[in-house]
C-alpha cells in the first residue's frame, strides 16, 4: 500500500499500474505519523510492515521479521539499513548497530551492547530504540499499544516514543540481522512544516513523549532545551496516560536499569544548563554536529538545544548534549577546548570547569579560560590567560542555579 499524504507530486502511473500495488491518497495533508495510522487502518494483513518510500528492499528482507514476529507478537523488529547514496544511488552495507538517544531525545546510532549475549550473528539484537521509518508490527499489538500518538504532527519524536511503549507495556523491540533494507538518507526534509517550522513541531513532538513517558527523568529533557521547554503548549495528553496506565506500562527508571544502562544519567541539580551564549554577542557554544576528537566551534544562537546544549554539572563537569564533555587538549604553548568521552575518574583535570561569578569559565589543570579568541578567522576556539575585562572570555548560560549554590560549590 502506497499512502499518498496530498503530495504536490503526482504518483507515477507506471506505479498505479502495478497490480501489486494499493495507491491510497488522502485528501488533505496529515503528515507522516497520521499518514501512517490511516495506511493501518486500511491495510488487511495480520502484520504490518512500514517502509519509508526511498527504500529498495534486500534479497529474503521480510522472511526474519515475520518469522520473529511469530514466535511473539508483542516483539516488534527493524531490518539493518543499508545506505543508499542520494546522488548516485549507490547501495552500501551498514554496520551492525542499534537504536539509541541523548537526553534532548534525539536518536542516535550505537554500538551493539556487550550485554547482548548471541550465540551466533544470525540471532536478533536488543535495541532501546528504533530510527521509525522501517519495522514491522503485529496488527493485535499494534492496536493494544494504541497506534501512534496522533497528538503529534507531520514528523519527529514518534520513533522514541514508541520505542518507549514497546518495551515499557511488555513487548520488546529487535534488529533482525539477516534482514536488510536499503534506505536513502536525504539531507533535507522534501516537504514543508506548516504551524511552526520543524524546530517547533520536533519539540512540541518530543515534549508530548517526554511528559508521558519519562516520569521524574523528564527534568533531563528539559535541562538539554534551550529556552523553557516546560511552558510549551503541547495538547492534551490524557489518551496517551490511559494507554500507559491500561497497559499498566513499567517505570522510565525500570527502562534504563533494564533496557538502556548504557546511558549515563545526568546530574539532577547542575549548576547551570543550556545555551552558553558569548556575552553581548549573538553567538553560542557549538558542537557543529561533531563527536569526540573534535574542538568545539560556535555559531549563530538558535535556542533549540541540540548542538548547542550544555550543562555545568555539580562535578564540574561541562557537558554537551550528547554526554561528551570538554577537554582542555595541547601544550603550555596553545590550548583548545576539545570534545572528549567523559572520563571515569572525576579528578581529570582537563575536563573540569568552574564558572566565575563575571563569567569566566576557567579550567583548573591549564588555570586559563575558555577564550573565542581567533574564531572570526575560522580558527578554533582557544584557552588563554584569564582576562574578565576580555569581551571573547565572558559567557552566560540560558539557566543558572542561585548564586549561592555556585558560590559554595566554587569553594568547594
Amino acid at each position: 500500500m502506497l499512502v499518498d499524504d496530498a503530495s504536490d507530486w503526482p504518483v507515477p502511473d507506471d506505479i498505479l499500474a502495478m497490480s501489486k500495488i494499493n495507491a491510497l491518497r488522502l485528501n488533505k495533508r496529515e503528515g507522516l505519523i497520521r499518514a501512517r495510522t490511516i495506511g493501518a487502518q486500511a491495510a488487511k494483513g495480520e502484520v504490518l510492515t512500514y517502509l519509508d518510500s526511498h527504500c529498495e528492499v534486500n534479497e529474503m528482507w521480510l522472511q526474519p521479521l515475520l518469522q520473529r514476529i511469530k514466535t511473539d507478537y508483542k516483539i516488534v523488529v527493524t531490518p539493518i539499513i543499508d545506505l543508499i547514496d542520494e546522488d548516485s544511488f549507490e547501495y552500501n552495507a551498514s554496520p551492525v548497530v542499534r537504536g539509541g538517544f541523548n537526553w534532548g531525545l534525539t536518536f542516535r546510532w550505537k554500538p551493539v551492547s556487550r550485554r547482548d549475549k548471541r550465540s551466533s550473528n544470525a540471532d536478533p539484537i536488543s535495541s532501546p530504540t528504533m530510527a521509525g521509518g522501517l519495522f514491522s508490527i503485529h496488527r493485535k499489538w499494534f492496536a493494544e499499544l494504541g497506534t501512534y500518538d496522533l497528538g503529534m504532527d507531520i514528523w519527529g519524536a514518534e520513533n522514541l516514543e514508541i520505542s518507549f511503549r514497546i518495551w515499557q507495556c511488555g513487548g520488546r523491540l529487535e534488529i533482525m540481522p539477516c534482514s536488510r533494507v536499503g534506505h536513502v538518507f536525504r539531507k533535507r526534509h522534501p516537504y514543508t512544516f506548516p504551524g511552526g517550522g520543524i524546530g517547533s513541531i520536533f519539540l512540541k513532538n518530543t515534549l508530548r513523549a517526554a511528559k508521558v513517558w519519562m516520569d521524574e527523568y523528564v527534568i533531563h529533557f528539559y535541562h538539554s532545551r534551550g529556552g523553557d521547554p516546560q511552558s510549551m503548549e503541547v495538547g492534551d495528553l490524557s489518551e496517551r496516560l490511559e494507554v500507559k496506565d491500561r497497559l499498566q506500562c513499567k517505570s522510565f527508571q525500570w527502562y534504563l536499569e533494564e533496557v538502556y544502562p548504557e546511558l549515563r544519567v545526568p546530574d539532577d541539580e547542575p549548576l547551570a544548563w543550556g545555551e552558553i551564549r558569548e556575552s553581548g554577542s549573538t553567538m553560542c557554544f557549538d558542537t557543529l554536529g561533531k563527536d569526540a576528537g573534535n574542538p568545539v566551534g560556535m555559531y549563530s544562537c538558535h535556542g533549540q538545544g541540540g548542538n548547542q546544549a550544555f550543562t555545568l554539572t555539580r562535578g564540574k563537569e561541562l557537558k554537551t548534549e550528547g554526554d561528551l564533555c570538554i577537554d582542555a587538549k595541547g601544550s603550555k604553548q596553545r590550548y583548545v577546548p576539545m570534545l572528549r568521552a567523559c572520563a571515569e575518574d572525576a579528578l581529570i583535570n582537563s575536563q573540569l570547569w568552574t564558572l566565575s561569578e563575571e563569567g569566566l569559565l576557567k579550567n583548573p589543570l591549564t588555570k586559563m579560560c575558555l577564550d573565542r579568541a581567533g574564531h572570526d578567522n575560522g580558527e578554533n576556539m582557544a584557552i588563554n590567560p584569564c582576562d574578565p575585562k576580555a569581551p571573547g572570555q565572558l559567557w552566560t548560560f540560558g539557566n543558572y542555579r542561585n548564586k549561592k549554590d555556585g558560590e559554595e560549590e566554587e569553594k568547594a
